[in-house]
């Protein structure tokens, strides 16, 4: 019954270098392994830890590219979403296509903010802080606003602003400079865009992966968000892309590439 079936497996290369993988099979009946198939894969880039959650797992990032104009990627700020698994093919796909990355780009991509929620499919930390609530921006609090569907689970917004170590690293990435940041989360299936230029951009994306522009219907309601604290700090877009589906498609690649351009 699980003809036709996809898996995921999840590797992350140590070191930029040349690679071989090969893939095997089993079946349920515990019949020999059968060779798929292999391929070379050269690595030109890797992951690079730049914190740590609360129980310790590490939040990796990697650079794909060297142009001027910097973009950040952020995975798994929720982490029950797709946004780890989407990243996390982005990046596969840009360390064995090194000549996607647009010239002029240098693309950032930060595979998972929350390992912690990751491992244990939940939307908050392992303190139960939802980190999409935590930014330091003016209307941050700590007890969530009864629409806002977080509270709703338990979930707090910290217990200061930046209070949590995923959003302290976040903070200290964010320093590098970037012309604009796409925050991947699911599962609305929308571009909700913030600050300037944010609108042009989400419709170019829009034009490509067939997500529309909008917004979440609880919008007024959320506080301490990446999408607030962004285009405050730094003056620059943010694009929120709630996706619809794990799967990193052609089209979806396209949309994040034009924001390199």
């Amino acid at each position: 019954k699980n003809v036709g079936t996809w898996y995921a497996v999840e590797w992350l290369p140590t070191a930029v270098g040349s690679y071989r993988y090969s893939v095997t099979a089993t079946d349920l009946a515990g019949n020999e392994q059968v060779k798929a198939g292999s391929a070379a894969v050269t690595v030109r880039s890797e992951w690079v830890t730049i914190g740590h959650s609360v129980r310790k797992r590490p939040i990796v990032a990697a650079r794909f590219g060297s142009g001027k104009r910097h973009i950040l990627v952020i995975g798994g700020v929720h982490g029950n979403e797709f946004g780890t698994a989407v990243a996390t093919q982005f990046a596969a796909f840009l360390a064995t296509h090194p000549a996607a990355v647009p010239a002029r780009a240098r693309i950032d991509v930060i595979r998972c903010l929350n390992p912690d929620g990751y491992a244990l499919h939940t939307r908050s930390n392992a303190r139960r802080v939802d980190l999409n609530r935590n930014l330091p921006t003016a209307n941050w609090r700590g007890i969530l606003n009864r629409g806002d569907p977080s509270a709703s689970l338990g979930l707090s917004g910290g217990r200061s602003p930046g209070s949590e170590p995923e959003t302290k690293a976040l903070l200290a990435y964010l320093k590098q400079g970037f012309a604009a940041v796409l925050s991947l989360h699911s599962r609305a299936g929308i571009l909700d865009c913030n600050g300037p230029g944010g609108a042009a951009l989400a419709k170019r994306m829009a034009a490509l992966c067939r997500l529309p522009v909008g917004h979440l219907g609880y919008q007024p309601y959320i506080t301490g968000s990446l999408g607030d604290y962004v285009p405050a700090k730094y003056g620059i877009p943010i694009i929120t892309v709630e996706l619809r589906s794990a799967m990193f498609s052609a089209e979806l690649r396209s949309a994040v590439l034009v924001v390199a351009r």
